[in-house]
């Protein structure tokens, strides 16, 4: 008679066992799957980033090849964040050859048509704050989600007519014709 009440206390503790492992198995998936969230979280910050110094480069490399223009101040491009969709100069085809200010327009044109397309609400900027002889910045900014203060780059103000509102990010750079 003592062995089978010893029988029923064991089987008693491996179903606890069972239990207590199933909880422990379970915590540690719920573990799991909060760092692929961040990591498919941080990926897609990392890729919107990759994609915004791509056309910022990409903008870089126009200017360079229309020197004229840029000394002109043909490129410089700054309105407010909200309206930059509809002030995207036009570009219409234009005779051969094409004037310099004409393939700014074209440069300004496809760049932010390019932006608003590859990032979320995706905007462009290029002004000239210390007037000629001095560097361009050129800027490009996006809406971010659950973007702090402290992960926005703070030169995102540096554009004070664009008035970027405090979710968008900005990647911005220099360019010295």
């Amino acid at each position: 008679m003592s062995q089978s009440f010893l029988l029923q206390r064991q089987s008693g503790a491996s179903i606890l066992e069972a239990m207590v492992a199933l909880v422990v198995l379970s915590l540690g998936a719920i573990g799991v799957a909060g760092v692929q969230l961040s990591t498919v979280k941080f990926n897609q910050v990392s890729q919107q980033r990759s994609v915004a110094v791509h056309h910022l480069v990409a903008m870089t490399d126009r200017m360079r090849s229309n020197m004229p223009s840029v000394r002109a101040g043909d490129y410089i491009f700054n309105v407010p964040y909200a309206n930059i969709p509809s002030s995207i100069p036009a570009f219409a085809a234009c005779g051969a050859p094409c004037t310099s200010q004409q393939v700014a327009n074209r440069h300004l044109n496809e760049w932010l048509t390019q932006l608003a397309g590859a990032l979320p609400s995706g905007r462009g900027a290029i002004v000239r704050p210390g007037g000629a002889g001095t560097p361009f910045l050129i800027a490009v900014m996006w809406e971010e989600k659950d973007l702090t203060a402290a992960l926005r780059d703070a030169r995102c103000d540096d554009f004070p007519i664009v008035a970027a509102p405090p979710t968008a990010q900005c990647i911005v750079a220099e360019f010295q014709p």
